[in-house]
């Protein structure tokens, strides 16, 4: 946990915690010398501090998980109010969630008269009704710039998109993502096919579907009948977290599928990227998926992933040309067959995916469109 701000900031992050999807746009900031620190409410076990350790404010209450159905946690404004004291901050950059807390430190904010910006992981286009009314509510009362890192949960290509706003104070910024490989690696004779290394990545959750993806390889006759192997990567750290990877431990061991299928649990991040960069396909079949990363972060290793339809950042990869998105189990085993019979194409998935990461998702690039949009210079 980072020590208390002692001296001015130039923009100050106040966000439930410290999640890796900050990590690009914080890179971004440092390349421009602009000086930052980062709020949280929680620590998750598999935050990289490695960069920079965040600040926990009043550990005693979780705010960010405090709903309307449960305001017994509404937090102490004291703590903040010190806090955006000693920091001045020139910018807030503040993570707007439907709870109690999130609008105790919005009110909180608008007291300091420091400028700042609403950042929330909503599509710009294509929101619900209710969202769309509430976003037009903060909006119109608030009048700040508002950010986005989902486009929309269509499949359209973020580099094909001309929507990058809907108004003149609602925009998408994608998050940063550093290019981890240089050029596209493994020409086509040097990728088996029969030796695949599959990769998928999440928390312990239903909604992670780790043991459906299992079950729609173990469907699949290529991977059955090749050396072919899925390593699941995932955070356990609640009841829910260890009673489903136990479900999943279960299946695997009384399917005797210990050689193809393998379980890693809280791995550091620096951790994560390595078995990323080891893979040679990522999966991702997560449903109600807002904003994953750790898809981008395969993409910036040159990566062909396989996606669920929905996931909020999933159309930051090209359908057809990085991988597939896809709806339904038929359309997964299709895409496991089409690198299983060419590997050609999961080279000109690398290139591809490479290529994207570094023209839409310079740390640089999405740091300055942050900055123009909250008018940071003109503060």
């Amino acid at each position: 946990m980072g020590t208390p701000i002692e001296k001015s900031v130039d923009v100050l992050f106040i966000v439930p915690r410290f999640h890796t999807n900050l990590l690009g746009w914080l890179e971004g900031l440092k390349s421009l010398n602009i000086s930052f620190e980062i709020l949280v409410q929680t620590i998750g076990k598999s935050e990289d501090h490695g960069f920079y350790s965040p600040i926990k404010i009043d550990p005693k209450v979780d705010f960010f998980k405090v709903s309307i159905r449960n305001p017994r946690g509404c937090a102490r404004i004291s703590p903040l109010t010190e806090i955006l004291r000693n920091a001045n901050p020139k910018l807030i950059i503040f993570r707007f969630e439907l709870n109690w807390t999130a609008f105790i430190f919005l009110i909180q904010i608008l007291r300091t008269r420091i400028p700042f910006v609403i950042y929330i992981q909503w599509p710009l286009v294509d929101l619900t009704l209710s969202r769309r009314i509430i976003r037009s509510l903060l909006s119109r009362t608030l009048r700040v710039p508002i950010i986005t890192p989902v486009l929309s949960k269509s499949n359209s290509w973020i580099g094909l998109n001309s929507v990058k706003k809907v108004s003149v104070d609602k925009f998408f910024v994608p998050f940063g993502m550093p290019l981890r490989l240089s050029h596209p690696q493994n020409s086509n004779q040097d990728i088996n096919v029969n030796e695949l290394k599959f990769l998928t990545i999440g928390k312990f959750q239903h909604r992670k579907n780790h043991l459906d993806t299992v079950k729609y390889l173990l469907s699949n006759y290529k991977f059955c009948n090749s050396e072919a192997t899925l390593e699941i990567i995932g955070e356990a750290s609640t009841s829910e977290h260890f009673k489903l990877l136990k479900e999943l431990k279960d299946f695997i061991s009384s399917n005797n599928l210990g050689k193809k299928i393998s379980v890693s649990t809280n791995l550091s991040h620096p951790e994560v990227l390595s078995k990323i960069e080891d893979c040679d396909v990522f999966l991702m079949l997560s449903h109600d998926e807002p904003a994953s990363i750790s898809n981008i972060e395969a993409m910036s290793f040159g990566k062909p992933l396989i996606l669920k339809s929905g996931n909020g950042t999933a159309n930051y990869m090209s359908n057809g040309r990085g991988g597939f998105i896809v709806n339904t189990q038929e359309e997964f085993n299709f895409g496991v067959n089409f690198f299983f019979d060419n590997p050609e194409y999961i080279s000109f998935c690398k290139s591809e995916n490479l290529d994207a990461t570094q023209r839409y998702l310079d740390p640089k690039k999405t740091a300055l469109q942050i900055l123009k949009i909250a008018r940071f210079w003109e503060i």
